[in-house]
């Protein structure tokens, strides 16, 4: 079956799947065969039918290269069910059970579901197995759909194996609890049916060639027995068997009953890389110098397939056996000997047809790393790949396994419900999302951010990258893309534009607060320097006008009294410039350090306010560089200011102690408590300006509200030593 025989299967039947108690024609036909048949619908009433071990084992043997291809293959569908309870199982063209593989074994004996139990559609109803025999076609029998109501809680998905005239010989089935059945099982099924039917095809197809040379070779026995060795018609015939051979574009050979090679064609010997001469004792079993298993193991060549074969008399299918040529390289093949038996009956030797895989087990190696690397790539990373219909509402028709690390669903709850993605879009962005997949038929790709609700309820943001891909053979277009977890990315480019906004505001506070600052300074220069100036200016003028006076005694009280005024008026200069420099920089700080600037602030405080400021002092002297102790003033500082200005508090605590590695300042007051609005406003210029002090070096600032009962702001800063370990 081709791959778009697949697909078209798939849509077909997976398209018209039981809805709201509607039943598909094809269920209906069935009924209708079972209730001719006497199927009994009633749970209770379940009939099991077996055949004999005889019968079983004859089976078998008739269907055993069947049987071997679907282990090999049952892997593909497995995988796929993982972890999920299922049941396969083949049945041939009557449906007898052949082989079955399963994880959920409590009760398949009470059903039936081992080798040898009849599952036609006249013994156990409509059923998937019983149904694809009958109908020669891929179906799925869902819940209710099954005949006999024992069945209602499974799913059944399978599909027929077909010979190479196009007969039904066989059938799979894939059982699963109803809950579990997705969209891409009934194409699974018959891409699965269709491998086997591929190589059971290949294998008869060789099989028949085979039997060919056998019956050629045993035809020459008899005639070799009946005549005479002189004969001249018999040497015209053994020359056109090995004709027959030579002409033959697969590596072919010829043993006698010791395993002595007879005769060999030109493949043979290019696969050997050798040529052997035949009838020589010691060219035995095979033309290559050495054999090895495929895992590597030496083989004997008295152990090799070829002398199973004369050994027991039966054939050997399929067995892989590793060549060593004589220039060392290997090479992968397949040998399939088969006995040469005389009129008697007797093996008289074996013929045997070698077939390389080296090339196709390398590229298969290479493909399933390749599989398995892709695999861990997507397992890893945060993007899923997707395939979705090309119209609204978009449904998923294939989701890769990842999404459920990325949505915390599982594939199917995309793929069963076409609406499922829709229906968890934000509200505020589905209509525009919807705009942009219907426009991507004008333009041929997309990129779209939008939120969608993961399974823990949370909106995520996602951004979908895609195209749309049309089908030359007439079929709906469809959306291929990518689907990406981009909330990370978003929260930290919001978080970094906040920053940037913040910086801004904070710059433009540095500013107006420089200015502020300066206007102030400019005032007290203006206002007192300029008016104890102005009155020295004053004094030394009277001064002037006093010398030039006659009366010099009376001059000079007046000259004494002018100079102590001016001394005065010097000493108020000199307190006013102190005042301006203590604003700028306390002296207090880099004379006596951290611990002295803070209780001179304190008293600063108190006489500016007039509210109570305690100052407890756990630590003699933190160890902290120059520039983290102007930090810690500075923010003292600030948060004093706030009290003054916002808290309406009554006593202020302020507390300084040390850890091994920290530096701790407290500010506590008593009063309103800073608001938690205030709090979480990152715009807050004061509380930002203190934060990003302590940050730039490596500090923190933590700020707790009381409502009622005042603010504690805490700040901790590295100490010298920890900063230097850093």
């Amino acid at each position: 079956m081709q791959e778009s025989q697949v697909f078209a299967e798939w849509k077909r039947f997976t398209h018209g799947l039981t809805t709201e108690g509607a039943v598909r024609p094809m269920i209906l036909d069935s009924w209708t065969r079972c209730l001719r048949a006497g199927v009994a619908a009633e749970s209770a009433r379940v009939t099991l039918r077996r055949v004999g071990e005889d019968e079983l084992r004859q089976r078998l043997e008739r269907n055993r290269e069947l049987v071997e291809i679907t282990q090999r293959h049952l892997r593909l569908i497995s995988s796929f069910l993982e972890p999920l309870a299922h049941v396969i199982y083949l049945v041939d063209r009557e449906g007898i059970v052949l082989y079955v593989q399963r994880n959920d074994s409590d009760s398949m004996r009470d059903v039936g579901l081992l080798p040898g139990y009849d599952w036609s559609e006249r013994t156990m109803g409509t059923n998937g197995a019983g149904t694809a025999l009958v109908t020669g076609q891929p179906v799925t029998v869902i819940a209710s759909e099954h005949f006999i109501r024992h069945f209602h809680d499974s799913t059944c998905t399978a599909a027929p194996i077909h010979d190479e005239n196009g007969g039904v010989i066989a059938a799979i089935d894939v059982c699963t609890a109803t809950e579990n059945v997705t969209a891409e099982r009934l194409a699974s099924v018959a891409q699965l049916a269709s491998m086997i039917e591929q190589e059971l095809s290949s294998i008869r197809r060789r099989d028949g060639l085979v039997r060919r040379l056998q019956d050629r070779c045993a035809q020459l026995e008899a005639e070799r027995t009946d005549r005479s060795r002189t004969n001249p018609t018999l040497g015209e015939d053994t020359l056109g068997f090995r004709e027959l051979i030579d002409r033959l574009s697969v590596a072919v050979y010829v043993c006698d009953v010791r395993g002595v090679i007879l005769h060999y064609n030109r493949c043979a010997a290019q696969l050997w890389g050798r040529e052997p001469r035949c009838g020589d004792p010691g060219e035995r079993f095979c033309g290559a110098p050495r054999l090895y298993l495929p895992d590597g193991t030496v083989l004997p060549h008295e152990q090799a397939p070829i002398a199973q074969v004369l050994r027991t008399g039966l054939s050997q299918g399929n067995r892989q056996v590793i060549l060593e040529r004589p220039d060392g390289s290997r090479r992968m093949v397949l040998v399939n000997p088969v006995p040469i038996r005389n009129k008697a009956g007797e093996v008289s030797g074996v013929v045997n047809c070698m077939l390389d895989i080296t090339d196709h087990r390398q590229t298969k190696e290479a493909l399933r790393s390749r599989d398995s690397r892709l695999a861990q790539i997507f397992r890893s990373v945060r993007i899923a790949l997707y395939e979705a219909e090309g119209v609204e509402p978009f449904g998923g028709i294939w989701v890769s396994d990842n999404i459920e690390s990325l949505s915390g669903f599982p594939p199917r709850r995309f793929t069963e419900d076409s609406k499922y993605w829709a229906s968890r879009l934000h509200p505020d962005d589905r209509d525009r999302v919807f705009d942009t997949f219907a426009a991507l038929a004008d333009r041929g790709s997309l990129s779209c951010e939008y939120r969608w609700q993961c399974a823990d309820g949370t909106y995520r943001w996602f951004l979908d990258q895609a195209v749309l891909q049309h089908n030359p053979d007439g079929r709906a277009a469809v959306i291929l893309g990518t689907r990406q977890d981009i909330t990370e990315r978003r929260e930290a480019h919001e978080q970094l534009q906040q920053s940037l906004k913040q910086l801004r505001m904070l710059s433009r506070h540095i500013e107006v607060v420089k200015e502020e600052e300066q206007t102030r300074l400019a005032r007290e220069i203006h206002d007192e320097m300029g008016v104890l100036m102005t009155g020295l200016k004053l004094d030394l003028a009277q001064m002037r006008d006093l010398l030039g006076a006659a009366d010099l005694q009376t001059a000079a009280v007046s000259l004494r009294n002018r100079i102590a005024s001016m001394d005065e008026t010097l000493d108020q200069t000199i307190t006013v410039v102190q005042r301006v420099a203590a604003d700028l920089r306390p002296r207090v700080l880099d004379d006596l350090g951290l611990v002295a600037a803070i209780e001179w602030q304190a008293d600063a405080f108190r006489s500016r306010t007039g509210i109570r400021c305690d100052v407890i002092i756990e630590t003699d002297d933190p160890r902290i560089d120059s520039e983290r102790a102007t930090a810690l003033f500075r923010i003292c500082q600030e948060a004093l200011t706030n009290v003054a200005r916002h808290a309406h508090a009554a006593c202020v605590t302020i507390r300084l102690g040390e850890t091994m590695d920290q530096v701790l300042l407290e500010i506590e007051d008593d009063g309103e408590g800073i608001p938690t609005e205030k709090l979480i406003d990152r715009m807050s210029i004061g509380l930002l300006g203190m934060r990003e002090r302590a940050e730039l070096l490596e500090g923190e600032v933590h700020i707790t509200g009381r409502p009622g009962k005042g603010t504690i702001i805490t700040v901790r800063m590295p100490t010298a030593h920890a900063h230097r370990d850093v």
